[in-house]
């Protein structure tokens, strides 16, 4: 009877060690044998984000009558700025936006709480085209609404999130706009 306990304790210790050998999560590229081969494959890999980054741009459309405590819309634009068709999937929640003050402090938006529908909108992006989309009604309180309570000077960035499909690739993109300024009187 001890035996056959230690016998399957060994095989559910060898068992566990395998298995935990199988499920790590990094898969690693096929390789012909040569390091060089694995090294260049895995460079190119951690490359790609910069890649997919630099072909793409956001913008914004910002209204120029903007008052104090008065509610505006931003519009975010993601920018396909190649010259071939770009498969993307985003959630609701593509673009967000932050405003800082003249002091570089970013200014809470006083949402409260919200909901944001777990969905996955694809959509393929035209050569030197420009993509907007404000949740569609799958977020409950607008994310693209802006109020400021006070005069001053205040610096909004646009932030899209998104990833690139087709092709077998799936690259998570993460790409801000440039600072734009505006003056609340």
């Amino acid at each position: 009877m001890r035996k056959n306990t230690l016998r399957l304790l060994l095989i559910l210790i060898v068992a566990g060690v395998v298995l935990s050998g199988c499920g790590s999560g990094e898969t690693l590229p096929a390789s012909s044998g040569n390091s060089e081969d694995l090294t260049a494959s895995l460079y190119v890999q951690q490359s790609n984000p910069d890649k997919d980054e630099s072909i793409f741009s956001v913008e914004m459309i910002i209204p120029s009558d903007i008052q104090v405590n008065e509610p505006f819309e931003i519009e975010g634009l993601l920018c396909n700025n190649s010259d071939k068709k770009v498969e993307i999937l985003h959630g609701a929640a593509m673009f967000t936006y932050v405003v800082y003050n003249s002091d570089g402090v970013e200014v809470p938006n006083e949402r409260g709480t919200y909901t944001i529908s777990d969905i996955g909108i694809g959509v393929l992006l035209e050569p030197n085209s420009k993509y907007s989309y404000d949740g569609g009604g799958h977020v409950s309180t607008k994310l693209n609404e802006i109020v400021l309570e006070r005069p001053g000077i205040y610096t909004i960035v646009a932030q899209a999130e998104f990833h690139i499909t087709g092709s077998g690739e799936n690259s998570r993109v993460s790409i801000k706009s440039d600072p734009y300024e505006i003056e609340l009187k």
